[in-house]
């Protein structure tokens, strides 16, 4: 997923830019809050905490994977609807089909097969369908199954098989949004521009750093 960036003009011709990759601040908030959960003596506090990451790590893995259909399409040198349709056709579905995680899941899977990766199995598809899903009257289940081995387990699963797909395709998770506008400001500050520049990015141990000033 990319990273952009909004350039601010101020009144007295400096610059700030802020970079933002919401792919890159869910994974950071995803370990804040799985962080937390541990730290609460009160297992309601360690739930709330819990569904906050299991929720953060779902927008994460989900970004990265419509972001790598995305860029795959334009390796592809196609339209992104149209890989889409072709995708949906291989799977035997409809073009209407709703071209679901699952299913860019499985295209990305069969490309990376393709491209000569053994990929391992995970079962991600039941945890997020736990949250995602939830139906009446399964509450106490819910509360009793999200515990921090669920997330941990969910997390070595998914974030393994992104890898062992992302080291096939050539494709990166994290974009590393400060590096890009780090790199973006240096080339302002060269024509001799004052330029601030702040992302909205920051692992968790950095973040309560900047808490502290």
């Amino acid at each position: 997923m990319s990273t952009q960036i909004e350039v601010q003009i101020h009144d007295d011709g400096g610059i700030t830019l802020v970079g933002v990759s919401m792919v890159e601040a869910f994974w950071f908030d995803y370990l804040q809050f799985k962080a937390l959960a541990l730290q609460q003596s009160s297992i309601f506090q360690q739930k709330r905490f819990l569904r906050g990451a299991l929720m953060s790590f779902v927008a994460h893995v989900s970004g990265v994977v419509d972001s790598w259909c995305r860029r795959k399409a334009t390796d592809d040198g196609i339209e992104y609807d149209e890989w889409r349709r072709a995708e949906l056709a291989y799977h035997g579905k409809k073009p209407w089909y709703n071209f679901c995680l699952e299913l860019q899941c499985k295209s990305l899977g069969r490309h990376a097969v393709d491209a000569g990766r053994e990929l391992p199995d995970f079962n991600f598809k039941k945890v997020r369908n736990r949250i995602e899903h939830l139906e009446d009257n399964h509450d106490l289940a819910l509360f009793a199954a999200l515990t921090s081995e669920l997330i941990q387990s969910a997390e070595s699963e998914m974030i393994g098989w992104l890898e062992c797909v992302g080291n096939a395709l050539g494709y990166e998770r994290l974009p590393d949004a400060r590096k890009l506008t780090d790199e973006y400001a240096a080339e302002i500050r060269a024509a001799g521009v004052e330029v601030f520049a702040a992302v909205d990015c920051y692992p968790p141990e950095e973040l309560v750093a900047l808490d502290d000033e």
